[in-house]
């Protein structure tokens, strides 16, 4: 019974780090304000988590109050991305968050919100606009 319980707790510890060692995250300051998921975030620095199994990236601002979350779809990079970085569509004085680059040849491509969708059917052609992460 001892040796059974043992090898649960071994097991679950193992686990348990294994689902923690498969979080990327770091920080970013973003100068202007910015739509995730059709909610607006403001101007700030942020943490971002990006969870390489689930795909569910994270955005909590540390200056202020405001936190999103999106399900984005694995993107691979041409060559190694070497640096974490956010990728954003602009639209005028509109932002968007696109990408989400955790480094290395690590990406996730953020659901296009109902807002972009309504500016990119008025024929608007988006800027990208990468905003590297802070070291």
């Amino acid at each position: 019974m001892k040796t059974h319980l043992l090898r649960t707790s071994i097991l679950a510890v193992v686990a348990i780090v294994a689902v923690h060692a498969q979080t990327l995250n770091f920080k970013v300051k973003v100068p202007f304000d910015f739509i995730v998921g059709g909610q607006t975030l403001p101007a700030g620095q942020y943490s971002v988590d990006v969870r390489t199994v689930s795909g569910v990236v994270t955005i909590d601002c540390v200056d202020q109050q405001g936190a999103a979350g999106a399900i984005g779809l694995p993107l691979s990079g041409v060559g190694a991305q070497n640096e974490e970085k956010l990728v954003f569509h602009r639209y005028g004085d509109t932002y968007f968050l696109a990408q989400v680059w955790a480094g290395g040849s690590y990406g996730r491509k953020l659901p296009t919100t109902n807002r972009e969708h309504e500016l990119a059917a008025k024929r608007l052609a988006p800027d990208n606009i990468t905003v590297v992460a802070s070291r």
